[in-house]
């Protein structure tokens, strides 16, 4: 037999015929392997979109991560209290100054200043001029001799009423970082009643030198048992002019009075700063 060619074909019977396409079907069964039963479950859109929004609005600092957000690098910041808008660290006093004065108007209260004094010393230098709401328009200067000089006038007063003070400027310490203010000159009362019983008056001011770090100098005044409220100094260009006044019921109980004059700085931060107090 040529084994390239296929066997002749046999004759089967209707019953083995039955029987190799049962044994065919079994076969075909057992090989096949049974699908797995799935379920699906449909979610709507707007379910989804709903549990998306509920994640993106958990308050910050909460601790509960949203889904499918980054996770933040390091400890969940806590929320702090703000400032009140408008507020500043340094406490608030009363500002005495009313702004520059001219160059004529500084002419004249530094011709009238200077007048009586033996040698008719020159001006070297103004060092401040400004115009304030207690003392009038007040003038520092360094005359010809190296003496300083304060000088003050009142708009109702007549030219006589200026007045003028010396010193040796060379002698007085200059602001540091360790001592940013320095007071230039002691203090005085002033007092005036007005009316019978009536109400009592009074004022005194200083003036300091001060470094660029001040940004507020304060002072208030005490008599008798009596204080005023802060006030803030006037400041330009290094020095400052400090004054307080008080008035309270009563005519003056004693001749010569018990005053003090408190003083108080501070820099930009709020920080209260060291006063060098040499001149009292």
């Amino acid at each position: 037999m040529n084994p390239l060619m296929p066997p002749p074909q046999r004759n089967l019977s209707e019953a083995d015929r039955r029987e190799i396409h049962a044994a065919l079907v079994r076969t075909s069964h057992a090989a096949a392997p049974r699908p797995r039963r799935r379920t699906l479950v449909l979610v709507p859109a707007l379910a989804l979109a709903g549990v998306a929004a509920v994640g993106l609005s958990l308050p910050s600092g909460s601790g509960l991560a949203v889904p499918g957000a980054p996770v933040p690098a390091g400890p969940v910041p806590t929320a702090t209290p703000d400032r009140t808008a408008g507020s500043s660290p340094i406490p608030a006093a009363e500002p005495i100054d009313r702004g520059p004065l001219s160059s004529s108007v500084v002419k004249k209260i530094v011709t009238q200043c200077l007048r009586d004094f033996a040698g008719g010393p020159t001006v070297d230098q103004v060092h401040f001029a400004r115009r304030t709401s207690i003392n009038g328009d007040v003038v520092l200067l360094t005359d010809s001799t190296g003496m300083s000089h304060i000088c003050t006038h009142h708009s109702d007063a007549t030219p006589s009423a200026m007045a003028g003070g010396a010193g040796d400027e060379s002698a007085r310490p200059t602001p540091s970082r360790r001592q940013p203010v320095v007071q230039q000159a002691g203090f005085d009362l002033n007092e005036g009643v007005s009316g019978v019983g009536g109400t009592t008056r009074s004022y005194s001011e200083t003036h300091y030198r001060v470094d660029p770090d001040v940004a507020s100098l304060q002072v208030r005044l005490t008599v008798d048992g009596h204080t005023g409220p802060w006030f803030e100094a006037s400041m330009a260009d290094g020095y400052a002019w400090a004054a307080a006044s008080l008035e309270y019921s009563g005519a003056k109980q004693k001749a010569i009075p018990n005053y003090h004059l408190e003083d108080r700085a501070f820099d930009a931060t709020g920080h209260e700063l060291d006063i060098n107090h040499a001149r009292r």
